[in-house]
């Protein structure tokens, strides 16, 4: 773990939590979300890691519609709105 970069510790982490406990998506939803913003507002994003954007708003997206918290309905708005930017023309 100590190897990883700190957005893929966090990814990581939020992964084992939502494996632990998969009736709280939250902290997964909040973390694929805000590394795909990090990604697509980065200058020098790749296609790759616009890609990897796209699938991150993907699974966001999935989740939200399993969480029962308001807020991250809330939140699907944004990643629709998010994920629309990355459609190719």
């Amino acid at each position: 773990m100590n190897k990883l970069s700190p957005q893929s510790r966090e990814l990581q982490s939020a992964i084992r939590a939502y494996s632990f406990n998969p009736e709280n998506p939250n902290q997964l939803i909040v973390v694929f979300y805000n590394q795909a913003v990090e990604l697509v507002n980065s200058t020098k994003a790749t296609k790759t890691d616009l890609i990897k954007a796209k699938n991150y708003f993907s699974e966001s997206k999935l989740l939200i519609a399993k969480s029962k918290d308001t807020d991250m309905q809330l939140l699907s708005a944004c990643v629709k709105k998010e994920s629309n930017l990355l459609k190719p023309d």
